[in-house]
């Protein structure tokens, strides 16, 4: 209980000192310059979104994992699905604060990424982990009407997206073994030095659920990708046009 206080104390400082901005649609950076510099390159590699992708949950009216690499998701409640972000029925997972679903097995590296689109329920909402390790690794959370990622179990340091509108939104978590970048929608964020400590091979991945009963969280999660590299900006914003 501690331990989920000094979270939720160390977050929610974070989410007043940005309660005054404007609310985002995704966040803009100078990307654009990068990926039409890297076109113009006729050396420029392929991009392969399949290099290194660990586990695809795609949720599309199952827990199965679709590369084969890892286990079927784990539900403890009762599982229902919504409409994903293309508007089709039955292929976003859908968490009501009763459910939580366990990955097992997880591979985990000090250069890994986690990608996933979601769709949070109230812009009210308390703190909320909704894709978190029970170790070291990328997680993702919600307060309010702002998201967060950080790498380790005491929430700090994090990375935060200011306000964001109740929609759809494309959410990535890269590591390099040093610094932590946050994603939306293809734009980076921010980013924070947060190096991996713990000297791991695999970890357990919790959908829906943090520390605590109260953490469970209300929204939609669809194709939640895990990679063991870090992805780059380019694969970031090719995924995000998938």
């Amino acid at each position: 209980m501690k331990k989920q206080f000094l979270i939720f104390a160390a977050i929610t400082t974070t989410v007043f000192t940005s309660c005054s901005k404007e609310k985002i649609e995704a966040p803009q950076t100078n990307l654009a310059e990068e990926f039409a510099t890297a076109a113009q390159r006729p050396d420029a590699a392929p991009i392969d979104l399949k290099k290194g992708l660990l586990g695809l949950y795609e949720f599309n009216g199952n827990l199965v994992e679709k590369t084969g690499n890892l286990s079927t998701g784990s539900p403890n409640g009762t599982v229902s699905y919504t409409t994903d972000r293309k508007g089709a029925r039955g292929r976003a997972v859908k968490f009501n604060g009763s459910l939580d679903i366990s990955l097992g097995n997880i591979p985990h590296s000090i250069k890994m990424s986690v990608t996933a689109w979601v769709k949070f329920d109230s812009a009210n909402a308390p703190y909320s982990q909704f894709i978190g390790s029970q170790s070291d690794g990328p997680r993702f959370a919600q307060v309010a009407d702002q998201y967060y990622v950080y790498n380790n179990p005491n929430g700090n340091p994090n990375v935060a997206s200011g306000p964001i509108k109740n929609q759809w939104h494309f959410l990535v978590a890269t590591i390099d073994g040093v610094t932590l970048r946050f994603y939306i929608d293809g734009n980076l964020v921010g980013s924070v030095v947060s190096p991996d400590v713990e000297n791991l091979t695999t970890a357990i991945y919790m959908l829906g659920y943090g520390n605590t009963m109260a953490d469970r969280w209300h929204g939609a999660l669809d194709d939640l990708r895990f990679y063991d590299r870090t992805i780059s900006a380019s694969e970031v914003q090719a995924l995000f046009n998938l």
